[in-house]
């Protein structure tokens, strides 16, 4: 009886660790900004690509908190015509992921917009479910 009672108390220190390191890895996702890019040897914004792409930054206000405000790039198309996309990375990663993909999306485009989400890249921390509703 003492062994199964000190494998339950086992288990459930294990369980309650495993549910602090999944709650900590959804508020606090990973990183990948400028640092992550210059580590990896890959291009950090539009004009270190091969051809450089003009591109104007800036930054969105955060209505629910004016203290804060997300990064964007403006990025020139060659289609006058064509769309504007609004380029929304992943969970992870930062508006750096859509360097790789301007290849096949300036031609067709008028402009791209890739922005971090908060909590991701150059945003500031605070990806919380409760303030982004």
């Amino acid at each position: 009886m003492g062994l199964l009672l000190l494998l339950g108390i086992g288990f459930l220190v294990y369980w309650a660790f495993l549910v602090w390191v999944t709650v900590d890895a959804l508020l606090n996702p990973p990183r990948r900004s400028l640092a992550w890019c210059l580590s990896r040897n890959q291009p950090e914004t539009p004009a270190s690509l091969t051809p450089p792409r003009e591109f104007e930054e800036g930054q969105i206000p955060d209505p629910r908190n004016l203290l804060k405000a997300l990064p964007f790039w403006r990025i020139r198309g060659e289609s006058p015509s064509g769309p504007v996309v609004i380029f929304s990375h992943g969970w992870g990663e930062s508006r750096q992921a859509v360097l790789q993909r301007l290849e096949a999306l300036l031609p067709v485009c008028r402009e791209v917009i890739a922005w971090d989400m908060p909590g991701h890249g150059e945003a500031p921390r605070g990806a919380r479910p409760s303030r982004h509703r």
